[in-house]
């Protein structure tokens, strides 16, 4: 059976790093970028099912790379992620086609379960 893959953009790389080792081990296909224009490239090569994607990133802010990914893939599912909870960020972002605006930190078995939510039809 194929794995879901799961793109993880967060510049920050502590949060990158346990995102992207949690997820591996909950068994999911993994690759990481630290901003959006690898982000971007990642998006065409590596196809995920699931960008999870920082709100907040010195490169190419995430509203702005969303924009970019949703004229690549309208389908992919993105979750936008921030540390702070901003009302304006989120509904902007679902109103370009983000899934949910989450906030950090979060609990990775929360999370888990979340995305196992959002993924479960696609496959």
């Amino acid at each position: 059976m194929d794995k879901y893959r799961i793109l993880v953009v967060d510049d920050e790389f502590d949060v990158r790093d346990i995102l992207e080792r949690a997820l591996a081990i909950s068994g999911y296909e993994v690759k990481a970028a630290s901003g959006g224009t690898v982000a971007i490239e990642l998006c065409r090569t590596f196809l995920p099912h699931l960008v999870l994607l920082d709100v907040m990133m010195p490169d190419l802010g995430g509203i702005e790379t969303l924009q970019k990914i949703r004229e690549l893939d309208k389908d992919v599912k993105v979750v936008m992620v921030s540390g702070m909870h901003d009302v304006q960020a989120a509904k902007e972002s679902i109103a370009m086609g983000a899934i949910d605006y989450i906030t950090k930190p979060f609990d990775l078995r929360e999370l888990d379960s979340y995305i196992k939510d959002l993924l479960a039809d696609m496959l």
